[in-house]
């Protein structure tokens, strides 16, 4: 009697084989933890990054055991029920999508993300990723930390400082420049640069001296420049401009004021006392 099986395709189970090792190899060379769950929620897969960042044991590993590996990751988590309330919220919906970070007990840090995997069925399973962003995170946190002292600093200085870049648009200041010049908050919030040069002419004793400066010193992007500003109620600033550089290359320029005005009126009554000496008979 002939037998009713399907013909056997020649070599068809080794083809197979051979697409699956070849897959499993791209798996293995991702930078990313990958782990591969059917619709239940049960592994079928992860890649050897997936097992090096976890840290997983290799009897665990080997084992596919899911009670046992999830709570061998909880173990590592500072929030495990955070942890498994996400996983719960994306399997509720098999369609969704999910992003978020998870915070380790020794201090790193993982970018998870979760995504459908299709196989004809709507829900046949869900792709896990996991990415070690720990340095990345340290890294931001030192910049925010540095940048947070220079600014402390930056407010904190006694002198006024205005930083501008190629085209003299405005790049930053800090409080005391504010204080000096009166510069009210709308300008300020707005980096309005017609207004506030404006604002700033209007109080100078002579406009058209500190435009001509203001000109001469961007003709020269590599210049530096010393000189005294007078204002029209009587103070005096002294005013400094040295190129702001990045690489060596310059970006912009950062000007400084501080107020002399006391030490202008001393200069100039010691000036007018010399001035007024009786001479010897």
């Amino acid at each position: 009697m002939a037998s009713n099986d399907p013909p056997e395709v020649p070599g068809e189970p080794a083809r197979l084989e051979e697409a699956f090792a070849l897959l499993k190899s791209a798996l293995d060379a991702i930078g990313d933890g990958i782990l591969v769950v059917d619709g239940n929620g049960k592994i079928v897969t992860f890649n050897r990054q997936f097992v090096a960042l976890w840290n997983v044991p290799p009897p665990v590993a080997a084992a596919r055991d899911d009670d046992a590996l999830i709570a061998f990751v909880l173990e590592q988590l500072q929030d495990p029920a955070a942890f498994v309330h996400k996983i719960m919220e994306v399997y509720s919906d098999p369609e969704k999508r999910s992003f978020d970070t998870l915070l380790f007990k020794d201090g790193r840090r993982f970018e998870r993300r979760s995504v459908p995997c299709r196989s004809g069925d709507p829900a046949s399973g869900r792709v896990w990723t996991f990415r070690d962003v720990t340095e990345i995170f340290r890294a931001e946190e030192g910049l925010a930390r540095a940048h947070s002292l220079l600014r402390a600093t930056f407010d904190a200085t006694a002198d006024g400082i205005l930083v501008v870049d190629l085209d003299g648009d405005l790049v930053d200041f800090n409080r005391k420049v504010v204080e000096m010049w009166g510069i009210p908050s709308e300008l300020v919030t707005s980096f309005d640069k017609p207004r506030l040069r404006a604002w700033v002419i209007e109080q100078v004793q002579n406009p058209e001296k500190f435009l001509k400066k203001v000109a001469e010193i961007y003709r020269e992007p590599e210049g530096q420049s010393y000189d005294w500003v007078r204002f029209k109620d009587g103070r005096t600033f002294e005013r400094y401009s040295t190129p702001q550089k990045i690489n060596g290359r310059v970006v912009g320029r950062v000007w400084s004021f501080r107020d002399v005005t006391e030490q202008k009126k001393l200069e100039d009554e010691l000036l007018g006392l010399r001035g007024r000496r009786p001479s010897s008979s």
